[in-house]
């Protein structure tokens, strides 16, 4: 696998979510999941910080922040900042997720709208029995004064492991991530989490421009050809990487 396949979730997801979505949420989110259970969607803010520390040597340099804006019909804006190891300022990105319409990035070098991906208007409930039923439930833990349930990806390529928080309270979102290899610990978790429905006024400044599908329908054409080949997993976390996302605080090549 390439160096760039080992990049595992985002967001995220992801992300977190960037990490939220049809594509990077198939890695992230737990596959069974139980409605009846489900908990009232409530909206929030969540400031993150991205740390990676040298196996080696133990030294630790900050490589990313990140502010998510989570309303509670769904629709969020991830603002993304990446930075050297003496601080400075490297990239910034900006994602808007939006319920019934997709997920979008902004791109301002070529001035248009990048769509990622589509976004259901309600996405699927995530509960705590559909976490804890998931073979990779390992535990249950406590982030920011959150209880959240923790799945764990094993061994995949250069990467030990990868520890997924959940927390069911906050939209069943993940809310930390830990990437272990044998060189690297990276952990993208919160600093702050404030419970309030995010102003509209957030929201209000995606910029009206033409939108590319370019990311999207090789995507596409990428899952069509790993689903005939049965590599659906590993060249999914490729294609997520391809994008460069500013919204997916993931491992960097080691």
């Amino acid at each position: 696998m390439s160096q760039r396949g080992l990049r595992l979730v985002s967001v995220g997801v992801f992300l977190s979510g960037i990490v939220a979505f049809v594509l990077s949420i198939s890695l992230s989110y737990p596959k069974r999941l139980n409605p009846p259970e489900s908990i009232r969607p409530r909206g929030f803010t969540i400031t993150s910080r991205q740390v990676v520390t040298q196996v080696s040597d133990g030294t630790s340099v900050l490589h990313a922040e990140r502010i998510r804006y989570q309303k509670s019909d769904g629709t969020f804006k991830i603002v993304s900042t990446f930075l050297e190891a003496n601080g400075k300022v490297t990239k910034q990105g900006v994602t808007y997720g939006l319920p019934g319409r997709g997920i979008f990035q902004v791109d301002t070098e070529n001035n248009r709208l990048n769509f990622l991906s589509p976004m259901a208007e309600r996405r699927p409930s995530v509960t705590e029995s559909g976490l804890r039923g998931d073979p990779r439930f390992v535990r249950e833990d406590n982030v920011l004064g959150y209880r959240t349930l923790v799945l764990k990806h094993d061994k995949n390529g250069a990467l030990e492991s990868v520890e997924i928080h959940y927390a069911v309270d906050l939209q069943g979102l993940p809310i930390k991530h830990t990437f272990v290899s044998t060189k690297t610990i990276e952990v993208l978790e919160p600093t702050m989490i404030y419970l309030n429905e995010p102003e509209d006024s957030v929201f209000a400044t995606m910029p009206d421009l033409p939108v590319n599908y370019e990311f999207y329908e090789r995507d596409k054409q990428l899952m069509e050809r790993a689903a005939q080949s049965g590599t659906v997993e590993q060249i999914t976390r490729e294609s997520l990487e391809s994008q460069k996302a500013g919204n997916k605080l993931l491992p960097r090549n080691k």
